[in-house]
């Protein structure tokens, strides 16, 4: 990993959508998900069977009131589409371990409290 990404966030964020990948399931119908395509606006994974979407936000720290995206026009675009991804806040431990996923369904994820940074 570390010959392909020197960066830790890049190292980070390969082995969190791995992760996710791997063990992540829709809580709507419990199918599998599917990757996107690095730097698809606003989707990270989307569900093989009901389209639900998703995106990940992870951090070796513990997640505060704020989270952090650095997309804030795709995100508002998403949301008034009714295109607004479930969050999967995931927190992790190095050498990477996932400690407390934690899944945001998207109905709370509102225009409001879309913060630009």
């Amino acid at each position: 990993m570390e010959r392909f990404y020197k960066s830790k966030s890049q190292q980070a964020r390969v082995q969190s959508e791995s992760w996710i990948a791997q063990h992540g399931f829709c809580p709507a119908c419990g199918d599998t998900l599917s990757q996107q395509p690095n730097n698809t606006r606003a989707l990270d994974f989307l569900c093989r069977t009901c389209e639900a979407p998703f995106e990940l936000k992870s951090t070796r720290l513990k997640f505060g009131s704020v989270i952090p995206d650095g997309a804030y026009i795709s995100m508002v675009c998403a949301i008034r589409s009714g295109k607004a991804p479930n969050l999967f806040l995931l927190q992790y431990s190095l050498p990477f371990a996932p400690t407390d996923p934690v899944l945001l369904p998207r109905h709370f994820l509102v225009e409001p409290i879309v913060i630009k940074r």
